[in-house]
């Protein structure tokens, strides 16, 4: 999945998602006698008509320039549970943001998907992350990033794990400690960019590169959920999804 640049300028490709085409779901790690989750998957929300997740395909990548910047620094954060998902509330620090088209974004808050939501070139992955941004105008991103299992535990999960005994039940927001993002950033790194729905949608940025966890930490994030919670991927209708490198 590296970032080709052509030397011929080329206009991002248009993928439209084929029922024939869907990545065939990647099962999540098996946990012995788990207690059954009170609304199963029933936390996947309804989408609109031009939502994310999608099935990104292989793209001719295009300079990316400035187009879009990913900073993250050191800060406190706090977990809940809810009956969907275990959030985490930070804001990366006062240099984090992500820089879009010219927009700048703060990180609010992240959180993680097991399997992932996104598919790249046909492929599903065990665990992606989403750290949620918001602009002053009360526009909103997502920046991702999708994990492939390896045998070297993640730095950046390393530091979120061991709150999860503590969040495997629903509760309100409590102390975690200090999160350095700063390990997510990747140098010369390829974004896939595409915006929600049309208008007022959510900007995604995912991260070309996936990220290695083990097996162990993304059984770690199964047992305290009790169940899978990725949303199935919705139809591209005709937005243009951009490999920037």
């Amino acid at each position: 999945m590296g970032c080709n640049l052509s030397k011929k300028k080329q206009s991002p490709r248009t993928i439209r998602v084929s029922p024939k085409k869907q990545a065939t779901p990647v099962a999540p790690p098996v946990i012995v006698d788990p207690p059954p989750p009170k609304h199963g998957n029933s936390c996947n929300m309804p989408f609109g008509a031009d939502q994310g997740p999608i099935a990104i395909g292989r793209l001719q990548a295009e300079p990316n320039g400035k187009k879009a910047v990913v900073a993250f620094g050191a800060a406190d954060a706090r977990g809940s549970h809810d009956e969907c998902n275990i959030f985490f509330t930070w804001d990366g620090g006062a240099t984090a943001a992500l820089t879009l088209r010219g927009v700048k974004y703060k990180p609010v808050q992240f959180h993680f998907h097991t399997p992932s939501e996104h598919t790249i070139e046909g492929a599903q992955f065990p665990l992606e992350l989403h750290v949620v941004h918001v602009a002053p105008n009360d526009r909103w991103a997502v920046v991702s990033y999708v994990y492939q299992y390896g045998e070297t535990e993640d730095a950046f999960l390393k530091q979120v794990w061991p709150s999860l005994p503590q969040l495997s039940t629903i509760q309100a927001a409590t102390a975690v400690g200090r999160i350095d993002g700063s390990v997510l950033v990747q140098p010369k790194a390829g974004y896939y960019q595409y915006t929600g729905a049309s208008g007022d949608g959510v900007e995604w940025v995912v991260a070309q590169r996936p990220r290695i966890a083990t097996p162990g930490q993304v059984a770690s994030l199964f047992g305290a959920l009790r169940a899978s919670n990725a949303r199935p991927t919705q139809p591209v209708t005709g937005r243009t999804v951009t490999l920037l490198c």
